[in-house]
């Protein structure tokens, strides 16, 4: 598993997948910045539902990830919350398989960093347990379709 890095300097959120490394940031500016397994950081276009083909996420994209961000409350979860093992045996996504990862979400709700992880499948946001509307909102303004709809 990887090491989650730290929150840089103006970055309203970050999505790390520790068993790949990938990391997905959203700067405070709209731009979305995207790193592989040990690569580089480099600035990506946002493959966003409401605004296919923006260079950066619009600020009514910002708004609604930071009503998303506000809405999940990290400073309240504890480091670890119950993603998909909460949904119960009857929950299954498509295929009948769960694909589980660790995402980690790290922010800064108010003066101090939070990061809080959750084993979840991203094709099924109800997985990402209290943290499933910061995760819809992500995908639907910079990931592009994580989740089957």
């Amino acid at each position: 598993m990887h090491d989650v890095p730290p929150l840089p300097a103006g970055i309203l959120l970050q999505l790390a997948v520790r068993e790949t490394g990938e990391v997905y940031r959203v700067a405070d500016d709209g731009r979305y910045l995207v790193s592989g397994p040990g690569g580089q950081e480099h600035e990506a276009r946002p493959r966003s539902r409401r605004s296919p083909g923006a260079d950066r996420l619009t600020p009514e994209a910002l708004v609604r990830l930071r009503s998303a961000l506000d809405a999940a409350r990290l400073d309240t979860l504890p480091d670890s919350i119950p993603g998909a093992s909460a949904l119960g045996p009857d929950v299954l996504p498509v295929g009948g398989r769960w694909t589980l990862r660790h995402y980690v979400f790290t922010a800064r709700p108010g003066p101090i960093v939070r990061a809080v992880e959750v084993v979840a499948d991203a094709r099924l946001d109800e997985s990402f347990g209290a943290l499933a509307g910061l995760f819809r909102a992500l995908d639907d303004e910079a990931l592009g379709g994580w989740r089957l709809e």
